[in-house]
């Protein structure tokens, strides 16, 4: 067994408050780890340790030898103008003048072309000049996975691969993953695809005990061994709880009625109510509340479009589409990367005008729009300043 990367006893904050503590994990040659928790839990500041890009707080990171390591992003930013053979190229030049990266054997600066072209073809993109802004969402993450492993690297580290790809993208991302050689640490919330994929699991969660729970194997097997630990630790809770209440109860009796008693058991019993407080402090599971309703107004129409058709590049994505939206209606759009699903929402939203057909909204319908790539949201500025932008 091979060790690529080791984090011995590493602890990780985000301000004052502690993400993970005193992890110990291995990644070897050939691993399949899979990365789980709710959102903002220490999932992708673990990978950054992994990977190297940032060090633990206490505690250690070590890598016995040079590798080469492939990242998948959540939201990588490339240049619109840029050739999809530049982009890999420009990764095959970075990793070359990395120290801590390992060469690639018998290749030199004249072969990156070929191997990039190679890589593009791979994973399904027929030109390899195309240009990066004439991709749609789902194949810039495609993209990203040829920029990942263009460079054959022992370790491939991947933030929520999945995202903006469409079911068919998603069972060829899981054949090109089993098929590599690589071992792989992915971040996903797509259930099935972590079941295909990974061999073991590990969720990062503030309800554990360090934030962390490992389980060796698939992610079947996760879930009972997680509804186990969870089952027990209640019971332990409950237990706690009692014998706590009990050394309330016998502590509030004052010093007369227990002068005798061994200062041990005071001790004890503030150690007991701190133990329990963490339980359930752990335990306590809070989620921000959004609200995305659009109006409260009770029209029967929110939209009406009309022969709707929209055009990309002088090709038709859609034409004569009629539809009708009301309050309450939940509407999905499925289909393959490309074929026009963004521009459709981007129609219905305003954000661009059809070539043919009518839209009629509500009177002072409020649109809210969750796009792919959050360019509406301005990483400059607070989280406080983003939600409420008038707030005092």
């Amino acid at each position: 067994m091979t060790f690529l990367v080791t984090l011995r006893q590493a602890t990780k904050a985000f301000g004052e408050r502690a993400l993970f503590s005193e992890l110990t994990l291995h990644i070897v040659e050939g691993d399949r780890l899979g990365l789980i928790g709710p959102n903002g839990s220490g999932k992708s500041t673990l990978l950054g340790l992994l990977g190297g890009k940032s060090s633990p707080d206490e505690g250690e990171r070590l890598a016995p030898r040079p590798m080469r390591t492939g990242w998948v992003e959540q939201s990588p930013a490339y240049g619109l103008e840029a050739t999809l053979e530049e982009l890999l190229v420009e990764r095959l030049a970075e990793v070359a003048a990395d120290p801590r990266e390992a060469p690639i054997l018998g290749e030199d600066e004249a072969s990156w072309p070929v191997r990039a072209s190679v890589t593009l073809g791979r994973l399904g993109f027929p030109d390899p000049q195309a240009k990066v802004g004439t991709l749609s969402g789902g194949w810039h993450r495609r993209l990203a996975i040829a920029r990942a492993i263009v460079n054959d690297p022992d370790l491939l580290l991947l933030d929520e691969p999945t995202n903006h790809l469409d079911l068919e993208s998603i069972l060829w991302l899981e054949k090109l993953l089993r098929g590599l050689r690589s071992a792989l640490v992915v971040i996903s919330h797509d259930r099935a695809f972590l079941q295909a994929v990974a061999r073991r699991v590990l969720e990062v969660d503030p309800r554990y005990p360090g934030g962390t729970f490992l389980v060796e194997g698939p992610y079947s097997e996760f879930l009972g061994r997680r509804e186990q630990f969870l089952e027990a630790e209640s019971e332990r809770r409950a237990s706690l709880a009692n014998k706590v209440a009990r050394e309330v109860e016998w502590l509030s009796r004052g010093p007369k009625a227990r002068g005798t008693k061994a200062k041990g058991r005071i001790d004890e019993a503030e150690r007991l109510k701190a133990e329990l407080a963490e339980m359930k402090l752990r335990a306590r599971e809070g989620s921000a509340q959004i609200d995305f309703s659009a109006s409260g107004r009770q029209t029967r129409r929110l939209l009406v479009a009309e022969g709707l058709g929209c055009q990309r590049g002088g090709r038709w994505l859609f034409r004569r589409l009629n539809l009708l939206l009301r309050p309450g209606m939940r509407l999905g759009l499925v289909g393959p990367n490309g074929s026009g699903k963004t521009s459709l929402l981007q129609v219905l939203s305003g954000e661009r005008r059809a070539e043919e057909g009518k839209l009629r909204l509500a009177p002072n319908l409020e649109t809210v729009v969750f796009d792919q790539r959050r360019e509406a949201l301005d990483p400059s500025v607070t989280l406080r300043r983003a939600l409420a932008p008038e707030g005092g």
